[in-house]
């Protein structure tokens, strides 16, 4: 036996002589991966210095994780019930305290989510097909986004492994509202400024008279814009319309 990995990782050594699995990873200090080999049923033979020993439960995915140097966060606020409806109360784990599997479950836990593409009330153009070939797609809006997909405020799930998303910007002629000058608009360009905002130029148009001649010439910011699906946004009241 290792006494020196013994006493590096005597919870799971425990763990382990009470009839518990562990499960041992070999770090890599050069790139600071772990590389896990399921197989070995007792690591504290082994006499390897890089040796990473984990308790081979419920948790070990969140277990892993800790010792791959990745974040993780618990969520302790709410009932047992889908802790992914209340992003806000994710908080990062202290690594020193541990995984609490005496007091919580795996829906408590989960791995940090890298910066998301999306924010909430995003709009975004989503693909009928993931090739490049097609450019049919619909637009909705975030309503709340997780690692893996987007949440829509229509109540749909958009999963990013088998759909193509993008940002909704408006495209040349495309309609949009224009919520800063409170106008339904036609888009002529827009324009990436150096600090990466976006401007976007358009004309104004009637919305009951879609087709008749231009208005005036506006702009605004990309973030007070909204794609025209056929309803005015419901805090443009049409009578305010210019």
């Amino acid at each position: 036996m290792n006494i020196k990995l013994i006493k590096k990782y005597k919870k799971e050594f425990d763990h382990l002589v009470e009839g518990g699995n562990v499960l041992m990873g070999k770090r890599d200090y050069s790139n600071g991966t772990v590389k896990w080999y399921p197989s070995i049923s007792n690591p504290f033979i082994e006499s390897s210095e890089s040796i990473v020993i984990v308790i081979n439960d419920e948790f070990v995915k969140y277990r892993k994780a800790l010792a791959e140097g990745k974040i993780v966060q618990y969520n302790f606020s709410m009932p047992p019930t889908n802790y992914n409806n209340y992003p806000t109360a994710w908080n990062d784990m202290d690594p020193s305290i541990g995984i609490l599997s005496d007091r919580a479950h795996p829906g408590q836990y989960r791995i940090k989510p890298d910066k998301h593409k999306f924010k909430i009330d995003d709009w975004v153009k989503i693909y009928f097909s993931n090739g490049e070939s097609s450019d049919l797609h619909y637009i909705k809006q975030v309503e709340h986004y997780e690692e893996d997909c987007i949440q829509c405020t229509d109540g749909s799930n958009v999963y990013f492994k088998n759909t193509k998303i993008e940002p909704w910007i408006p495209e040349t002629n495309e309609l949009y509202w224009d919520l800063y000058n409170n106008h339904l608009c036609k888009c002529t360009s827009v324009m990436k400024s150096k600090s990466g905002e976006q401007t976007v130029f358009g004309v104004t148009l009637l919305p009951t008279k879609l087709t008749q001649e231009c208005l005036n010439e506006v702009s605004c910011l990309l973030s007070t814009c909204e794609p025209y699906l056929g309803e005015r946004p419901k805090w443009i009241n049409l009578k305010d319309l210019k």
